[in-house]
């Protein structure tokens, strides 16, 4: 009877303990899940951005920017876009949206 008395004494102290460090655990893995998932993400975008510009040949003020280049350019973000699935858009160095 003393023991059955003695369980119940020690037992939400036990489950106290192990709550709370398996929410511990549990908080520190979704911030680590969360902070690799966006580090991964930005290197990915940092690459296709990299790759874009040097595909399109980006030299600073020696792009051209005559119509006939800007809409291959248009056309090449917009078939770029359809074939990754990431959303593409030059801006040139006076402001304007290619």
């Amino acid at each position: 009877m003393s023991a059955r008395r003695l369980l119940w004494k020690v037992l939400p102290a036990y489950i106290l303990v192990i709550s709370f460090a398996l929410a511990g655990f549990a908080w520190f893995g979704a911030a680590h899940i969360s902070r690799y998932f966006y580090e991964e993400t930005k290197k990915d975008l940092e690459a296709v951005a990299w790759m874009a510009a040097s595909r399109i040949g980006i030299n600073g003020p020696e792009w051209q920017t005559d119509e006939a280049s800007l809409l291959t350019l248009n056309h090449w973000c917009r078939s770029f876009s359809t074939r990754t699935g990431l959303h593409l858009r030059v801006v040139l160095p006076e402001g304007k949206l290619v």
